[in-house]
């Protein structure tokens, strides 16, 4: 699922995603920096571990149009969906 630069997962919001740290130690003179790079690289080690599923995103899709149009209007909208 991996591809060019950026996987799946980087390019999206990701939703329903938890972690758990074993263990670490950060006193006051460690600055939350390289915490932070730990965590992004930890995330992206586990992201290519795993087999990440990319949703299609569900819209709510409301129109409004005269009687003589909505045929076509229909038509542009199952177009449109079938188009993903």
């Amino acid at each position: 699922m991996l591809y060019g630069p950026h996987n799946a997962i980087e390019r999206y919001r990701n939703i329903g995603i938890s972690a758990h740290l074993n263990a670490g130690k950060i006193t006051t003179t460690d600055r939350a920096h390289p915490v932070l790079f730990s965590a992004s690289f930890g995330f992206r080690d586990a992201v290519k571990r795993t087999n990440p599923v990319t949703l299609e995103p569900v819209m709510k899709v409301e129109a409004e149009t005269l009687q003589e149009y909505a045929g076509s209007v229909m038509n542009e909208i199952m177009a449109a969906k079938s188009s993903r």
